[in-house]
């Protein structure tokens, strides 16, 4: 077909709308359609084929690829220059706290291995604070520090507010600073932050071992550098992260060093590998800083994002430290991880083999950067306060020193709450981003960033009002179009995972298996991105723009408004608006101008492919331990989820190639459009098929199932039961439930922590025995962990031959003292009515760890001692 089209100046052109994607595919269009303008004054769209944009996204995820996992530094030896780092000296203390075979191994709170981990890591951080003393004494000042802390705390966990106690938990701390500096001053000082526990089972090479040998390393190269801190640098060795961040409110409700941090850099890790990855920041100037400072630095936008906004649940020491109930909590920084290799994440395959050489050695020399960097800002800072602010004399400054001492020592931490420093938040500093892994980009401050991201959305309009009522109602048609795209992107991988699992009854069979995952979701995502594009591009006239104007009007708008609220990927929909926006201002078809396109989009096609990858691999990983709900729900959600994001990443990753990829829905090229739709979904369902029945079961050594096993024992049996435990086994509570000699029920436990059935994982004879399927409540000692476990299965059992308490079972003793008020006179105790005033006790001799409930029927908790706010609020009915 041939059309006439009469344009805004007169001109006549004359063509088939479809010749400009035949000439792209090996037939010549006539050149009236690489110079023609339409309707609406623009040139007609450049036509990108199938294969050449397929071609360039792999070229791209292949790129992404190799900086996330190769594009790593040479580990430097043990014998490299003392005052570089060396991953080779950090990965001797990882060997040796993490090693079963020669070293540690598991180092859980309360038991020996910590015991035994506290005693090398103290002795380890002696010894360099000896040799600098001996070597250092006359330009630096090094301290080492014990504490034993005690304390509570409220903190909300998988959105449950628990007030969470600890007895006696280690921290071990080194300060560095010049020779003569004051090293009490109010928030001058740097907090680098790491833990040396680890969880049941896990011997936690990478989580945490490698954290403690990176700081070791660290405070090693500082004691033999020329160059000195410009402010103090506190290395916290704590031991209590994995009890839900105990011992980083005792540093910060009780260490004497507390008060002169003025920024945490916290070290953590969640997986073996990948790049060290801020993906949590507050206070907004230590994020930049960090960024301009480190030299292999990576924020993963998108994974910040989900922490910000999605409430992800990654709690770690971060947390705490910028806490604002915290009297010197509230602290600005950055929150830092290794997460790819996510599979062994608390488990035990997370070995110091499995650490992918280089990691260490990425990781060590960033934190070395950025805590550096730190304390020259903590120093220019203080030189601007002392400019500005009127001067003191020496007495006054250390008698308020001393004072402040006195009264942090005193108080504790229940008494304010609220901390005595500024307000920090996320997303308040400049924005910024990094260039695979080599270099940032920071542009700020935030007001200004929010100004850079309104700048599509304003090219936009100016577009379409200089192209009149056509324009505007192409840009009209092309929104809808784009917004079907990310919709369909994100429904039917989500729906076609989801009934896949249904189907097979097999849920999550691609976990594990990074190719696998890439063909389930990859050929459905990319089906629904371009379909809704190709047919737009059949129905928008000559120029064939719809589609992509469209598509930079849905970006741009998104750029906006993910923007004004200081999200941080903002900048990738605004570098596709501007691409796209123009990609579609090219004066020519065919070859030159599909050229023209990807070459336009590169800049936002190479930042987005990085993002998309990091962002897909770690999903796919923690998909494993994202919890999992009962049928009928359970069963498809994980597919589902992956699916959906899937999309989504798929989307940001061709928002602005899709517009211009030419697939054909009329004329001769609607047969190669069905031709690529049959194939994506043949391909789909072969995958499909083979997959659900090649893997009765996902798991495997190298990736393997997270179950919560448990075998409770219930000391406290009614007598009437007691009773009856001479004669052998009886029934207790309930037929799961097993009586044996002493008054002791047994129950066993497991509980999966992902969408595939606990029962699945069980040999066949186990299976035959389960009893009941689990319920919430029957993993209540694990609170708040058990919202995670919804499904699981109680098997038979019976007690341990020696209980696990040892010969005296703990005790919980609970005292009630009731006193009538005469009326309210104000206060938190004079409410009117009658007050109960409540004390509970538990005694144990051996390291436990316990959960109680408190559920006030009577009416509203007024106060207790463990948190200044009350978990939940405190309101009548709630469990606390």
């Amino acid at each position: 077909m041939r059309r006439r089209v009469t344009t805004t100046d007169g001109h006549v052109t004359t063509g088939d709308p479809t010749s400009g994607a035949a000439g792209w595919a090996g037939q010549t269009a006539p050149p009236s359609t690489w110079s023609g303008v339409d309707a609406t004054g623009s040139p007609p769209a450049a036509r990108v084929h199938p294969a050449v944009a397929a071609l360039w996204v792999a070229a791209l995820v292949t790129a992404a690829r190799w900086s996330v996992l190769h594009n790593l530094p040479t580990p430097l030896s043990l014998d490299a220059d003392p005052i570089r780092f060396s991953e080779e000296r950090a990965m001797q203390h990882v060997h040796a706290l993490a090693d079963p075979r020669h070293g540690i191994g598991v180092r859980v709170v309360g038991s020996p291995g910590l015991e035994r981990a506290e005693i090398y890591v103290a002795d380890a951080a002696r010894e360099l604070v000896r040799v600098a003393k001996e070597t250092r004494g006359g330009d630096l000042d090094v301290d080492f520090m014990l504490q034993r802390a005690t304390g509570s705390f409220r903190l909300n966990f998988l959105n449950n507010d628990i007030a969470n106690a600890y007895t006696n938990l280690t921290n071990l701390a080194v300060r560095i600073a010049p020779k003569g500096m004051r090293s009490d001053t109010a928030g001058s000082a740097v907090l680098v932050n790491g833990h040396f526990d680890t969880t049941l089972g896990s011997p936690g090479a990478a989580d945490c071992a490698s954290c403690v040998g990176i700081m070791l390393e660290i405070v090693r190269a500082l004691t033999h550098a020329t160059r000195l801190p410009a402010a103090p640098i506190v290395f916290l060795f704590n031991g209590g992260e994995e009890t839900f961040m105990q011992a980083a409110h005792g540093f910060v409700a009780h260490h004497p060093w507390a008060p002169s941090v003025g920024v945490v850099l916290n070290v953590e890790a969640t997986g073996t590998g990948g790049p060290d990855v801020l993906f949590r920041e507050a206070g907004g100037w230590p994020a930049a800083t960090y960024m301009r400072a480190a030299p292999h630095p990576t924020a993963t936008a998108t994974i910040r994002d989900l922490v910000r906004f999605a409430n992800l649940p990654v709690d770690t020491d971060f947390s705490v430290f910028a806490d604002p109930a915290l009297r010197h909590g509230n602290l600005p920084g950055v929150d830092v991880a290794s997460m790819l290799d996510g599979f062994s994440y608390h488990t035990a395959a997370d070995l110091p083999g499995r650490i992918r050489r280089g990691t260490l050695q990425a990781y060590g020399e960033n934190v070395l950067a950025g805590a550096l960097a730190f304390a020259q800002e903590l120093a220019v800072r203080a030189e601007t306060r002392s400019a500005t602010e009127p001067a003191t004399t020496q007495e006054s400054a250390a008698a308020e020193s001393a004072q402040e001492s006195a009264a942090a020592e005193s108080a504790q931490e229940f008494e304010s709450e609220h901390s005595v420093r500024e307000a920090v938040a996320a997303g308040a500093g400049p924005a910024f981003f990094d260039v695979f892994g080599a270099a940032a980009v920071v542009y700020g401050p935030r007001w200004l960033a929010a100004a850079l991201h309104l700048v599509p959305l304003l090219l936009c309009a100016l577009d379409a009002a200089a192209g009149g009522g056509a324009r505007q109602s192409s840009y009209r048609r092309g929104a809808c179009v784009a917004g079907a795209s990310w919709v369909c992107a994100v429904v039917l991988p989500a729906a076609l995972g989801a009934a896949r699992a249904v189907l097979s009854g097999r849920p999550l069979v691609w976990f594990g298996k990074p190719a696998l995952t890439l063909a389930l979701y990859l050929p459905p995502a990319l089906v629904a991105v371009m379909v809704p594009y190709a047919r737009a591009m059949a129905a928008s006239g000559p120029d064939g723009l719809d589609g992509a104007r469209g598509a930079a009007l849905v970006t741009a708008t998104v750029a906006a408004a993910v923007g004004s609220v200081g999200a941080a990927v903002g900048y990738l929909p605004a570098l596709w608006s501007v691409g796209v926006l123009a990609a579609a201002r090219l004066p020519r078809s065919g070859p030159a101008g599909a050229l023209g396109a990807l070459a336009c989009t590169a800049p936002a096609a190479a930042l987005s492919a990085p993002v998309a990858y990091v962002t897909w691999v770690l999903l796919s990983e923690k998909v494993g331990i994202a919890g999992s709900e009962p049928w009928p729900l359970g069963l498809p959600l994980g597919d589902a989820i992956m699916g959906a994001m899937a999309g989504l990443l798929t989307a940001l990753s061709t928002a602005g190639i899709a517009p211009f990829v030419s697939l054909g829905t009329s004329g001769p090229s609607r047969s190669s459009a069905r031709r690529f739709i049959l194939l994506a979904a043949a391909v789909w369902v072969c995958v499909a098929a083979l997959s659900s029945a090649a893997y009765p079961t996902p798991y495997s050594v190298h990736a393997p199932k997270r179950l919560a096993v448990m075998h409770q024992h219930d000391a406290n049996v009614p007598p009437a039961l007691a009773s009856v435990a001479a004669s052998g086994p009886a029934s207790a509570s309930d037929s799961s439930s097993t009586l044996w000699g002493g008054g002791i029920a047994a129950t066993f436990l497991v509980g999966a922590f992902d969408s595939g059935p606990a029962a699945r994982a069980l040999p066949a004879h186990l299976r035959a025995a389960v009893l009941r399927p689990t319920t919430r409540e029957d993993f209540g000692s694990l609170h708040p962990v058990t919202q995670l476990l919804g499904e699981g299965v109680v098997l038979p059992s019976r007690p341990a031959v020696e209980p696990p308490w040892g010969e005296v079972p703990p005790t919980l003793t609970v005292n009630v003292v009731k006193r009538e008020q005469e009326g309210a006179s104000g206060g938190d105790d004079d409410a009117g009515g009658s007050v109960v005033r409540v004390t509970v006790r538990f005694d144990t001799r051996a390291p436990a760890w316990s959960c109680l409930r408190v559920t006030s029927a009577l009416g509203p908790v007024l106060r207790w001692s463990l948190s200044p706010v009350l978990p939940g609020g405190g309101k009548r009915g709630t469990p606390l």
